[in-house]
């Protein structure tokens, strides 16, 4: 199961990916390309439209995260469609992503 977490302020935000989806055999699996490219998109938002400085960490091969500081509006914006997009991951199939705010 991919966890994902969310621990958001007016001022930053954590985003915590951890595990793998298990829908499809590795490299074939449509949930994990799912949060994967909503995560990716979410650093590339940031950097591109965005005064909020961004940092990748990758503690190991199954987990990243995201930390982000000075949020500004455009910010607010890119992690709200990312949770939206997650979210929706999510109802489709839920044995495979959880995510929570915290």
């Amino acid at each position: 199961m991919i966890k994902i977490k969310i621990k958001q302020t007016k001022r930053d935000c954590l985003i915590e990916v951890h595990g793998h989806a298990h829908y499809a055999p590795i490299g074939k699996d449509i949930v994990c390309s799912a949060i994967s490219v909503l995560f990716a998109t979410l650093a590339n938002s940031i950097d591109e439209t965005s005064d909020a400085l961004c940092r990748y960490y990758e503690p190991d091969k199954d987990s990243k995260t995201l930390y982000i500081s000075g949020l500004d509006l455009a910010g607010e914006l890119a992690i709200n469609f990312f949770r939206i997009g997650c979210k929706g991951t999510e109802e489709a199939y839920p044995e495979c992503v959880e995510l929570r705010d915290v």
